[in-house]
C-alpha cells in the first residue's frame, strides 16, 4: 500500500469520525458543517506542511 492511499484512508476515517460526532451530538447542520470545514482546512494544511505526507 502506497503512503498516498494510506493517507487517503486516514483522511476518510477522520471525515467519518466527524460525521459520527455530528450524528451523536445532533447539532444544527449549518453549525457543524462550518466547524468541520475549519477542521478539514486545518487538517489539509497540516498534511501539506508535513513533507512525509501527501494530500492533493
Amino acid at each position: 500500500m502506497s503512503p498516498q492511499s494510506s493517507q487517503s484512508m486516514q483522511y476518510k476515517a477522520i471525515k467519518s469520525i466527524f460525521k459520527k460526532l455530528e450524528n451523536f451530538l445532533n447539532i444544527s447542520q449549518r453549525n457543524i458543517v462550518a466547524k468541520f470545514s475549519i477542521y478539514e482546512a486545518t487538517l489539509k494544511c497540516a498534511i501539506k506542511n508535513n513533507s512525509s505526507l501527501n494530500y492533493p
